[in-house]
């Protein structure tokens, strides 16, 4: 039997809204809700195999964190048409595939923390701005012509959040491992795993600077210490595999990657753990070492 275009949008719409309460469009600010602008673009929705039209590398990502919604709109200032405000919305499943997405949608340009009102989690740029809240994440663009472009994305961002329910859902306590809530925004989610550990499962990813070192620290905790060993022995193995520097009780594997930098692993109880571009051997293992230090203790009773 066909299924007429409107029915099935309007199936998809009633199935996005039963999962999170709130319907993506109820978010989107109105000209009323920004002062000063006007709509440049109508919002655009997208919902099932239309999120496919937001262009190739966010399509990938729509899949990859399995979005339920997506929506684009874009506002002009009156007086000054050279003065542009993008917005994208996402609804994720959970608030942990929408973090991830949030992470992963401006990879090129190093942000830095800032406070948004009523946001879970945000961080920018000069001319980009990331939010997230609850299974919501967004991401605000100004036009080069923007004179104040933090003021003007941090108005859509609240705006936004401001509309959006809260769910009361948090991330898993593993996303602050080696570093806390404050510096959440060099937190990188990888469901997929990471492509130069074969076998690899989900990874979180995240950038300290230390002593004037940048470094990126990878880890996950797996169900059971038999996965993470299970996980770490597979990344031994086919193409791409890493070389076993200790084999003693620490366990520690290393390559170096096309890129010059040194990635080594290694296992403790149930995590997965280490760095992956590191400037030398030493440097790596004493790494290491130290994020051994930092990994949350053993909770009692269970030792």
């Amino acid at each position: 039997m066909l299924v007429a275009p409107a029915v099935l949008a309007a199936v998809l719409s009633c199935a996005t809204a039963a999962t999170t309460g709130q319907r993506i469009q109820d978010a989107l600010p109105r000209e009323s809700d920004l002062p000063g602008w006007k709509l440049r673009d109508a919002p655009r929705s997208f919902q099932g195999t239309d999120i496919s039209l937001l262009g190739p590398e966010k399509a990938a990502l729509a899949a990859r964190f399995r979005l339920e919604a997506a929506a684009r709109m874009s506002f002009v200032w009156y007086s000054d048409p050279g003065r542009e405000l993008s917005l994208e919305l996402y609804e994720a499943p959970s608030a942990l595939d929408a973090f991830g997405l949030m992470g992963r949608l401006d990879p090129i340009h190093e942000p830095e923390g800032i406070t948004v009102a009523n946001a879970d989690d945000a961080c920018c740029t000069d001319r980009v701005l990331r939010f997230r809240k609850g299974r919501f994440c967004g991401i605000v663009s100004v036009g080069t012509g923007s004179r104040e472009a933090r003021k003007d994305m941090l108005a859509c961002a609240e705006s936004v959040c401001a509309a959006l329910m809260s769910t009361g859902e948090r991330l898993p306590s593993d996303v602050d491992t080696f570093g806390g809530e404050s510096d959440r925004f060099r937190v990188s989610y990888y469901p997929e795993g990471l492509g130069f550990i074969p076998s690899s499962g989900a990874f979180f990813m995240r950038r300290r600077i230390k002593d004037g070192l940048a470094i990126s620290v990878i880890y996950a905790r797996k169900d059971s210490p038999g996965q993470a060993l299970r996980e770490f022995t597979g990344a031994l193995a086919g193409s791409g595999a890493l070389e076993l520097r200790d084999a003693g009780t620490r366990r520690i594997a290393q390559k170096r990657l096309e890129g010059g930098g040194v990635l080594m692993i290694t296992i403790e109880r149930e995590w997965i753990f280490g760095v992956t571009d590191a400037p030398d051997e030493r440097v790596a293992a004493a790494t290491i070492e130290k994020l051994r230090e930092e990994l949350p203790p053993v909770p009692a009773g269970t030792g």
